[in-house]
């Protein structure tokens, strides 16, 4: 059996569930007293590109740092194909974080705007 709903329960629902018809995106954050640390935000998102640099980087030297096909230079290839897939997933790991708090901001945001 389909359930139907009427528009009159569709809207009761969305103002339960606090649903807009805009995007949270279109929220001014500028007139509200709540402000997001941007700086941390901003911080955090350098740290993640340094990160991510610094890990290619160093793992382009450790592999080119091979002479020979030896023990040692698979050691060498392996610890820089590490390094280099350890620093994706940490500047993956930082822009997720950073992109949660900036979705939590504006959730909280817009059901604040919305309560006043």
């Amino acid at each position: 059996m389909e359930q139907q709903t009427n528009p009159e329960q569709g809207q009761a629902l969305k103002n339960l569930l606090g649903a807009q018809e805009k995007p949270v995106s279109a929220v001014n954050p500028e007139s509200s007293p709540y402000t997001t640390n941007s700086t941390a935000e901003s911080v955090v998102d350098v740290l993640a590109v340094l990160i991510l640099i610094g890990g290619i980087i160093g793992g382009i030297i450790l592999i080119a740092q091979v002479v020979d096909t030896s023990y040692g230079g698979a050691i060498l290839i392996g610890w820089g194909v590490a390094l280099i897939v350890t620093a994706i997933i940490q500047w993956a790991f930082l822009k997720v974080l950073c992109n949660i708090s900036r979705n939590l901001f504006n959730i909280n945001h817009a059901l604040r705007s919305k309560n006043k």
